[in-house]
């Protein structure tokens, strides 16, 4: 007893306390502990299901020669709407090292093909001659009057002309129509925004030299400044042939 007071009081609070010390590893708070994180199960994964890919497609069968056909002929020497079996049967295919020969997919359409040694250079769409090209210096260049009567042999009978205007890089360019074109060529899209049954008449020299070396005869007409029935919304057309 201390001035008149217990001092058990004092020493029982001070063994709590130091009890407390030694409970909590002299962190002087008791910190309750976090439970355990529950065991999670491992995600199943889904098997992978096997990449199919689609089946390669077989290419058609090119042929040598087109398909028959029993469209009329409408011009005088096999050309512009007549059907590419009239060609193939009044010209000589081209063969040998070097040359393009006809290849005809089921349907009659040929990318480009060559006959008569080269002097003619043929395109058919569905077994229709939509273009053909006259290499004349593969036989000989000739004046400006032979080769438009040399033209006018591959060229619908029934043309009735439109227009004509020369292109910016030299060309005679001669705008014809024709009705029996547009009933065999009956797609717009070979006509590069002009009606259907149009077709261009092209002879093609050197600068101003008076001989012609090529005659590019083709449905529709090859865009041109020069052209005064030009489509200015049809700018991007068809890629023009070289000839020579």
């Amino acid at each position: 007893m201390t001035d008149g007071r217990p001092v058990w009081p004092w020493i029982v609070a001070a063994l709590v306390g130091l009890g407390l010390l030694l409970c909590c590893g002299g962190c002087g708070v008791l910190v309750p502990l976090a439970p355990e994180p529950a065991p999670t199960q491992p995600a199943v994964q889904a098997p992978d299901e096997p990449v199919t890919s689609p089946p390669a497609r077989t290419p058609e069968p090119m042929s040598p020669a087109p398909p028959p056909s029993d469209l009329p002929a409408i011009t005088q020497a096999g050309g512009l709407g007549d059907s590419a079996a009239r060609f193939h049967a009044l010209h000589r295919p081209t063969s040998g090292s070097g040359a393009m020969p006809p290849s005809f997919a089921p349907d009659g359409t040929m990318l480009m093909g060559m006959y008569d040694d080269n002097y003619y250079v043929v395109s058919a769409a569905a077994g229709v001659v939509q273009a053909v090209t006259l290499q004349l210096e593969a036989r000989t260049m000739l004046s400006r009057r032979a080769a438009w009567d040399e033209a006018t042999r591959h060229v619908p009978s029934d043309r009735r002309k439109v227009r004509s205007f020369d292109d910016t890089i030299g060309g005679e360019v001669t705008v014809f129509h024709s009705e029996s074109l547009a009933r065999h060529l009956p797609d717009e899209v070979w006509y590069h925004c002009q009606p259907v049954g149009t077709f261009q008449v092209v002879l093609q020299r050197l600068g101003p030299d008076p001989v012609y070396f090529g005659v590019l005869i083709s449905a529709g007409v090859d865009y041109d400044d020069n052209d005064p029935g030009r489509r200015d919304d049809c700018r991007q057309g068809f890629a023009e042939w070289t000839i020579g």
